[in-house]
């Protein structure tokens, strides 16, 4: 992630005892204090990748204090996609936020995302995209940090030209950053319109070609009217 001005973090209150709190840095960016809790006393794995069925890099016991560098999209554990970045015995992974303590759940604007473009490039969930769309999404995820890409076969225009970057914690939930997240992808998107090909954008039932936003029609959902996720369709 690209260097950032050091920003102080306010402290979160924590159920489970008190934690020393403050701002931190980690390549350049903030971390948080948290706690394991809720493994019945098993403890915690941490992962290689934020999901199970990736190697364990290393455990926390319950009760341990984590500091949690970045938070990213992955598994579902506990009804919370959310995985927390930490280090454990000097190893880097991840472990799902549904167990730590941090005074809640979720993502949470006093850490940065966590970068997810491994070697630069994005995984994108669905059909094959064009170059410059897959270029795009592995821009957005070193810019912005917006690294949860997806496309369908039915998307508009077609799922090779069409992209939904998730800016909440999961489709039909909306962002608890009050837009901030999605806000920036959007703007970034409109700034490289000719760069990358870009038609349109779509965030908040507002769509812009890139002449303003104009109001869309209620849709009926929070995902369909695009609060919970950013849409960029392209141009061949």
């Amino acid at each position: 992630m690209a260097s950032r001005v050091r920003i102080p973090v306010l402290c979160l209150s924590l159920v489970l005892g008190s934690l020393a709190c403050g701002s931190s840095e980690s390549d350049g960016g903030r971390t948080i204090q948290g706690r394991v809790s809720g493994t019945g006393g098993s403890g915690l794995r941490v992962r290689e990748q934020p999901a199970t069925s990736s190697a364990q890099v290393g455990e926390f016991g319950e009760g341990a204090s984590v500091t949690i560098q970045c938070q990213i999209a992955g598994e579902t554990i506990e009804g919370s996609p959310v995985w927390d970045r930490v280090t454990v015995d000097g190893h880097d992974g991840y472990v799902s936020d549904a167990y730590i303590d941090k005074g809640g759940k979720g993502f949470v604007t006093t850490v940065d995302r966590c970068n997810a473009n491994v070697g630069g490039h994005v995984e994108i969930e669905g059909p094959a995209v064009r170059a410059h769309v897959q270029q795009f999404a592995d821009a957005a995820c070193a810019a912005v940090n917006a690294c949860t890409a997806s496309t369908y076969e039915g998307h508009e225009p077609s799922a090779d030209l069409a992209l939904d970057l998730l800016i909440s914690d999961a489709f039909g939930k909306l962002p608890t950053d009050g837009n901030a997240f999605g806000d920036r992808l959007a703007e970034f998107a409109l700034a490289n319109q000719d760069k990358y090909r870009i038609d349109y954008v779509i965030f908040r039932q507002r769509i812009n070609f890139g002449q303003g936003w104009a109001a869309m029609e209620d849709r009926g959902s929070i995902t369909q009217n695009h609060y919970d996720h950013v849409h960029v369709s392209f141009n061949p």
